[in-house]
């Protein structure tokens, strides 16, 4: 007899449960609490404007098989736009442009020789640049630093390696500043990206998200017959003898599964149980800190290309020295900003009015980019993801739980769960992988 699972969440990583739970064979019903899916990578449609306008850029890393694999199966993975060889491009505040090329040899050489051959390094920046060498031979040794700020510090990396590098790598990954990362998961990061020639690639959607990660998906229940409920939040999960018993929903109506993946966002997963329950099986995923991205979108009357593309620079351009960190080229006449950690005091920008930030914005791009003021703006919108991700600092790996839960039919996913990533993308698809494993494992003993 075929197994049910309940899903409670329809973000990211109650999507990709449903898919892997339905490549395995089992039955599946997803609720989710709002008209729509993907949680936190969504796109909405403008009228005004006649497009889709993501709420942040999302980029994939090579080492992102996971996520591949859903994508792969819901068939969209060939909406990627792959950069093999690792190619940044950045422009500082006085307008120098400056292009990170990786070779095409194996790997860590091919980040290094990069690096060495970046023009916008000096001799003494080259040489704190050969001690990172001692991130993959030391390991133990640093996982007992207390942020990855104190790890570059005792790697003698330079300011300006940090500026050109650390800096713009470390918010775009984790959404803060290095002291608030852990060594651990930088160090994961690290082991992920620098040592495998494949995974230092990098992958940008080529369309919104929607048409990425959401619509096919919701194809993909329709043809398997997944079963979805928008609009229904979980009341409330009842439990008998370690066990949930049902789920509560609606009009105090009732549903019950075999088995239950919770998919819900860190800041939420709490309000899902009576209080003692939770008290008794969980600790307070709830004190993970959150950590902003602020997204703001500016459209064009003429085109960007000539602005933008000067010098051979990509679709992907880092400013340097600037509260905006990237500018994704989204159409011919359409860019979008992103600013990071947007919450942290050394940049604090989320509190701010929307007409004040597009000034900072502006500021910013005149002092970069040649002839930005010959473009002609038509408009914008300002996108404040205000609990975008968690800060993965020390105490975070106290609030993160495992995917099998002391309630024996209850799984956890999301990237509240210990993966030893930071809060991607990945790190939510990978927890649902690892949900939907150990319900297969335990279903196969329990026939």
């Amino acid at each position: 007899m075929t197994k049910s699972v309940g899903i409670i969440g329809g973000g990211l990583a109650g999507l990709s449960s449903a898919v892997f739970l339905k490549e395995k064979g089992f039955d599946v019903h997803l609720f989710e609490a709002t008209p729509k899916l993907g949680g936190r990578t969504y796109s909405w449609f403008d009228k005004n404007l006649n497009t889709f306008i993501d709420n942040g850029q999302h980029i994939l890393a090579g080492w992102c098989n996971n996520t591949f694999d859903y994508l792969d199966t819901i068939k969209t993975l060939d909406l990627l736009k792959i950069i093999k060889n690792l190619e940044l491009n950045f422009f500082d505040t006085e307008k120098n442009h400056y292009s990170l090329k990786c070779p095409d040899v194996s790997a860590p050489l091919n980040i290094f020789w990069g690096l060495l051959k970046f023009k916008a390094f000096e001799f003494h920046d080259k040489l704190s640049i050969l001690k990172l060498r001692k991130l993959k031979n030391e390991y133990s040794y640093f996982k007992n630093f207390n942020s990855a700020k104190e790890i570059l510090e005792e790697l003698k990396q330079t300011e300006n390696v940090k500026k050109y590098f650390w800096n713009p790598l470390i918010y775009a990954v984790f959404n803060t500043s290095a002291e608030n990362v852990a060594p651990e998961i930088f160090l994961n990061i690290i082991k992920k990206g620098f040592y495998n020639k494949e995974a230092s690639s990098l992958l940008i959607p080529s369309g919104d998200l929607n048409k990425i990660f959401i619509k096919p998906a919701e194809s993909y229940f329709e043809k398997n017959n997944i079963l979805i409920s928008k609009n229904t939040p979980i009341q409330n999960i009842l439990l008998e003898n370690d066990m949930i018993k049902c789920l509560k929903y609606g009009n105090d109506e009732e549903i019950t599964f075999d088995y239950y993946i919770s998919a819900v966002p860190f800041f939420s997963f709490n309000k899902l149980f009576a209080f003692d329950d939770f008290n008794k099986y969980f600790v307070d995923t709830g004190s993970l800190k959150a950590s902003a991205i602020v997204s703001i979108h500016i459209f064009f009357e003429n085109e960007v290309n000539e602005i933008l593309d000067e010098n051979g620079t990509s679709q992907m351009v880092g400013l340097v020295g600037t509260t905006v960190q990237w500018i994704f080229k989204k159409s011919n006449k359409h860019i979008s900003l992103i600013i990071s950690g947007a919450d942290i005091p050394e940049i604090n920008i989320s509190r701010l009015e929307n007409e004040k930030i597009f000034r900072i914005c502006l500021d910013d791009l005149r002092k970069c980019i040649k002839g930005f003021d010959s473009l002609k703006i038509k408009d914008y919108k300002i996108i404040k993801e205000k609990r975008a991700t968690f800060i993965p600092d020390k105490e975070s790996s106290y609030y993160r739980i495992p995917n099998i839960s002391k309630i024996k039919n209850l799984f956890i996913a999301g990237d509240l769960t210990d993966t030893g990533l930071p809060s991607t993308i990945e790190s939510a698809i990978s927890s649902a992988r690892k949900s939907v494993n150990a319900i297969a494992k335990l279903s196969n003993e329990n026939s």
